[in-house]
């Protein structure tokens, strides 16, 4: 399975996704599927981070960031629908973006603005970006 884990980020993902209530586990499973590993390849081929870290650094960032965002801890309402879709982009950008400079950042932004995916991407006022993004108000 470790091996397993880093030749396939998306096999990685599920087994941590296993403990997670329904909800989360199917938005790791449709949005693995369409946009992680595309973006991951993007940064590591196509823009320079400032460090250097392995596919499983990348994807246990998402699955925290994820875990925090999408499971409140008063237990009471989650997100849904679009809320969901939005998080997991901002997730997805923090996670892969966050040992990128500002120019590489802009860069994945418009690469994922042009991508091909069913996600509703967080509203952003012209001239800032993602990354300038509240979670609680996406």
């Amino acid at each position: 399975m470790f091996t397993m884990a880093l030749n396939d980020g998306g096999c990685m993902l599920t087994a941590n996704t296993y403990m997670r209530p329904a909800k989360l586990l199917l938005a790791h499973a449709l949005v693995w599927g369409f946009l992680s590993q595309d973006c991951y390849n993007f940064v590591v081929t196509a823009l320079e981070p400032v460090m250097d870290l392995l596919q499983c650094n990348y994807i246990t960032q998402l699955t925290k960031l994820l875990t925090g965002l999408l499971m409140p801890a008063d237990g009471t309402s989650r997100p849904s629908g679009v809320h969901v879709q939005r998080i997991y982009v901002f997730a997805l950008m923090w996670s892969l973006g966050g040992t990128l400079e500002l120019p590489d950042r802009q860069r994945m932004q418009a690469f994922l603005a042009k991508h091909d995916h069913p996600l509703q991407l967080p509203p952003t006022p012209e001239g800032s970006s993602i990354f300038q993004c509240v979670p609680l108000q996406l």
